[in-house]
């Protein structure tokens, strides 16, 4: 289950209804979707809860979505194939999961709102993604 704290307008999440009122409009794949002001109402309304949402987790399909994949890259101090570039910051596999790095440091992300977040927190701007 999501904490309610970690939902911003805009992030993407995934619902595990059989049937829902998100289908039909910002769905990359049937049972995702973007959240927006109005599901806070859908929420009081009972139409949708949180007890049905999941966070997506970041993987290379939705990294692709929103970033330039960079391979051979010199210096290489992670000792990795490749990386991921979204406005030069750059995006590292790490055992598993994924590692946000820019000048400052390092933060171990594993779901799509979590870089979401993470990418507004430090650039200002919300991460746009490609369906």
């Amino acid at each position: 289950m999501i904490n309610e704290k970690e939902i911003r307008i805009g992030n993407w999440f995934h619902h595990t209804q059989q049937w829902s009122t998100m289908q039909g409009h910002d769905t990359l794949d049937y049972f995702d979707f973007k959240w927006t002001s109005s599901n806070w109402y859908q929420i009081g309304e009972c139409l949708l809860s949180l007890e049905v949402l999941e966070p997506i987790t970041l993987d290379e399909d939705w990294l692709l979505k929103c970033s330039e994949k960079i391979s051979g890259m010199t210096p290489n101090p992670w000792n990795v194939d490749f990386a991921f570039r979204i406005k030069g910051v750059l995006i590292i596999p790490h055992k598993g999961s994924y590692m946000f790095h820019w000048e400052s440091g390092n933060t171990k992300i594993e779901y799509v709102h979590q870089l979401q977040n993470l990418y507004f927190a430090l650039i200002g701007e919300e991460l746009v993604l490609q369906d």
